[in-house]
Parts: C-alpha cells; sequence; structure tokens
C-alpha cells in the first residue's frame, strides 16, 4: 500500500486540484500480462484509482520542513519563476548556455523542458537547484530568490542530475543514509524514511547491493529515491530517462506519476518528444530560450 502522506509528508491535501488536469498514470494492468501501460486521464479521476487501488492516503504528514507554512504554500501561484535568466561559460559572451529565459511553473504539475543536447536545459534545472550561479537574471524557487535564500531552496527542493550521483561502493541502504543525513531527515524517522523510499521505487529486495553493480533503471530509481528522501515540495529531474531500457523507462514514469498525484511540483528536462506527450505544460527550448509554451495539444496546433 503506498501511503502519499510519508512520501510528501509537507503538502496538504488542498494541493490535489480536482479540475480536469491531465496527468500520466496508470491506465491499465492485466493480470496475465502484468506490464505498466502508461496513458492520460482527468487528475480527479486518477485521484480515486489511486484511493481505491492503493487505499486511503492523506497528504498531511509528519516530517516537516524549516519554516514552511500551509498559508504561504497555498496562496503561491508559480513555485518556480525565472526573470530574464542567462548563463554564459567563460568569458566569452558567445558561450551562452541559456539566453534571458522566462519561465512560470505553476504548483502541482508535470512541467516538461524539451530540446536537443546543447539546448540549454541541463544548465537551466543547475540554476533552479541553485547548484550554479547565473550570469544574470533572477530565480525564484517556491516565493525564495536563489541568490539571497539558497539555503531555503535547497531544504525545499529535490534535484537528480543526468549523471549518476550515487556512490557505486556503498549500498543502497547506505546511499539513502547519507542522502538523508545531508538532508537532516530526523534520527528518529531516517530508517522508517529509508524503508518507505526504497518500496515506493520498488528497491527493496536490493536495500544490500551495491550501486556501482545495477543496471541504469535500477540506478535511475535509486537516485529518484535519495532526491526524495526528504519529502520535497519541488523535484528537479534532469533527462532521467536517457539510456534506460523502455520497461525501466515506463516504471519510471509510473513512479513520477504518484509523485505529481501526491502534489510536488515536478519539473523534466528530456530530449524526447513522446515524453513532452505526458506533461501537463512543455517549453521547447532551442539555443538557451523558450520559443514555445503550453499544453501538449496547445504545442501540436502551434507547431
Amino acid at each position: 500500500m503506498i501511503n502519499h502522506s510519508m512520501i510528501f509528508p509537507d503538502l496538504s491535501q488542498d494541493v490535489i486540484a480536482t479540475k480536469a488536469m491531465m496527468i500520466p498514470i496508470l491506465t491499465r494492468y492485466d493480470a496475465r500480462h502484468p506490464a505498466l501501460v502508461v496513458g492520460v486521464m482527468p487528475v480527479h479521476v486518477a485521484s480515486h484509482l489511486f484511493r481505491s487501488r492503493f487505499g486511503r492516503y492523506s497528504l498531511h504528514g509528519r516530517l516537516s520542513l524549516a519554516g514552511q507554512t500551509r498559508e504561504r504554500w497555498s496562496a503561491m501561484e508559480y513555485v518556480v519563476e525565472t526573470e530574464a535568466l542567462s548563463k554564459h561559460y567563460g568569458t566569452r559572451q558567445s558561450a551562452l548556455a541559456v539566453n534571458n529565459l522566462n519561465l512560470q511553473v505553476p504548483r502541482g504539475i508535470l512541467y516538461g523542458l524539451v530540446g536537443p543536447d546543447g539546448a540549454g536545459k541541463t544548465s537551466t534545472l543547475r540554476m533552479l537547484s541553485t547548484v550554479m550561479e547565473a550570469s544574470s537574471g533572477h530565480v525564484r524557487v517556491l516565493g525564495y530568490d536563489s541568490r539571497a535564500q539558497p539555503d531555503n531552496i535547497r531544504e525545499r527542493i529535490g534535484y537528480m542530475p543526468q549523471n549518476f550521483s550515487q556512490y557505486p561502493d556503498l549500498t543502497l541502504n547506505e546511499n539513502l543514509t547519507f542522502f538523508a543525513d545531508i538532508q537532516q531527515v530526523p534520527k528518529a524517522r531516517k530508517q522508517e524514511r529509508i524503508d518507505e523510499m526504497l518500496r515506493f521505487t520498488h528497491l527493496t529486495e536490493f536495500r544490500n547491493r551495491r550501486a556501482g553493480t545495477l543496471s541504469g533503471g535500477m540506478k535511475k530509481k535509486l537516485a529518484l529515491a535519495c532526491a526524495l528522501i526528504h519529502g520535497p515540495q519541488v523535484l528537479l529531474l534532469d533527462e532521467p530517462s536517457t539510456g534506460v531500457d523502455p520497461v525501466s523507462r515506463r516504471e519510471f514514469w509510473v513512479i513520477l506519476s504518484q509523485v505529481v498525484l501526491s502534489g510536488a511540483t515536478v519539473i523534466i528536462s528530456t530530449p524526447y518528444m513522446d515524453e513532452a506527450e505526458r506533461c501537463h505544460q512543455v517549453g521547447i527550448l532551442s539555443q538557451g530560450q523558450i520559443f514555445a509554451q503550453g499544453t501538449p495539444d496547445e504545442l501540436r496546433a502551434q507547431l
């Protein structure tokens, strides 16, 4: 049984809107052929499906983040905003990775940054996560400024970089323990939280295996579990399905569906247009600029 309050303990029940937003979700399970099939359905239908399949759940939780209030969260229209955001490398202005990017991401959606290699996706996510400073412009995440309040942002987000960043010589349990300590998960809750994340990502039976021995798809799941260990409100994923086999890729998207259904905001970068179809909103990125933005249906009409 999936307890969403344990996965995202800091989100209030009103985050799940009842309007008919389209989210990717598990839409068919055939007991004779237990393959995961991803499709779309209205969120209020999806909520009913998950309640009936996994039991009743509450988004009120026990692991709180410092300084966070429901009033601040509920009143916020956009959880991620950028204004004239730019990043250039070295001293040459021509080496411009992100160019005056203006981005607004509403809460509780799956937002896709779609573009080819070199479009600026990774640089954008690194600036949103405060891993890298912008050359110019502004970033606000959950109302906090990335320059003035980076620690406030880091406490409240999860970031999964493109390259595997866990320790290959440590077991899954040891990796999760390390990231739980980094994110200051309370000691009394730490092992319980680790167990929850292993179950959520279907990795429990591999908990004592060294991370370096995992398959590509399992490494991605471990990285996701580490990013979720503290119950973030915003999740940033840099091309999480690149280099993963089709079955693992489908399973990963089913897990992401559950993350979004729990009320978190997810921003994912991808070069794949079929993955863009699974997002609520999409920004098409090219040469560091968004030249088209909207729902998948709106973009099909534009392009």
